[in-house]
């Protein structure tokens, strides 16, 4: 009876322990800013699991709110999510684009992008619900990581992409560089989803590919600074950190599908992979700003 009970408890034991090897040897096969988007995004829905809904509500983005002084808002919106399915839509979309930014730009740019995205797709993002005037936006919270996806997927397509086609959903297959704009027409066909918030995602993408924003990024000088000290400095030491090439920046040109960085190295992108591109999207707030919110159901895009 007593080798009847240990020996189940063992098995069990050991798949636990394997099956945690394995997603270890998984997620160190991303590049370090991968992983850092991962965690910071997966321990805040966490956290909003235990405090609940008005956690979210406190992070997304709300214009009134943002009219009032919270600006941290047009950061801490794409961080936060409606739901676990509304988070792993966005993350599983995340795995197979992010790397091929980061790989090519090194992981300190890379994360310069994203957080440049995050805060410039926010300040569109009001701009455009001011410009349109409707009350209604005005006391609504939009959050999750779409947009800033939106934004990469366009730096991808016309920086990186090789092929000339793009499917989306993995069955319509569009013109890459008509691809964000497909998945922006696509969104609107389910609940809840952002429109202005996924416009203001592609403004941004577009803004970045013609160069507007080259010179937000880190100058390989203060790379070469904050990459020997400080949080960067540990970044800089963790598995799967990516060396920006010695130029920084944005890579500049395309020649036969290398990314080049005017006098840096070049780098060939990977092989093209899935692209499930994510909308998630606001709701309407209570009376004491956004206490609700609704999250946005996307799709997956193919980037083939």
């Amino acid at each position: 009876m007593s080798e009847t009970d240990v020996t189940p408890s063992a098995s069990g034991r050991a798949v636990f322990q394997t099956t945690l090897k394995s997603a270890r040897i998984y997620l160190l096969s991303f590049p370090a800013g991968t992983r850092i988007i991962l965690a910071i995004c997966i321990t805040m829905h966490i956290l909003g699991q235990v405090i609940g809904p008005s956690f979210a509500a406190r992070f997304c983005i709300v214009p009134e709110l943002v009219y009032q002084g919270q600006l941290y808002r047009l950061v801490t919106h794409s961080i936060v999510h409606g739901s676990w399915i509304h988070l792993g839509l966005n993350m599983v979309s995340l795995l197979p684009l992010g790397p091929k930014l980061e790989e090519n730009l090194g992981t300190l740019p890379f994360l310069a992008l994203q957080l440049h995205a995050a805060f410039l797709g926010g300040i569109v993002y009001i701009l455009l619900t001011f410009v349109v005037g409707a009350p209604r936006y005005r006391n609504v919270c939009v959050l999750g990581y779409s947009g800033v996806l939106l934004s990469t997927l366009v730096v991808f397509v016309y920086k990186f992409s090789t092929n000339e086609a793009i499917k989306i959903f993995g069955v319509i297959q569009v013109p890459n560089t008509l691809a964000p704009w497909a998945c922006l027409l696509l969104f609107q066909l389910i609940p809840n989803v952002s429109f202005f918030g996924h416009l203001a995602g592609i403004l941004v993408g577009y803004a970045m590919y013609g160069g507007g924003m080259r010179r937000l990024l880190p100058s390989q000088a203060t790379l070469e600074s904050v990459s020997q000290r400080g949080p960067c400095g540990m970044m800089a030491r963790m598995p799967g950190y990516v060396k920006p090439p010695s130029s920084g920046g944005l890579p500049i040109s395309i020649s036969n599908g290398v990314a080049t960085t005017g006098a840096g190295p070049s780098a060939t992108p990977n092989a093209a992979g899935r692209f499930p591109g994510v909308g998630r999207q606001l709701l309407p707030a209570g009376e004491h700003g956004a206490s609700l919110y609704e999250e946005d159901s996307g799709e997956g895009e193919d980037v083939e």
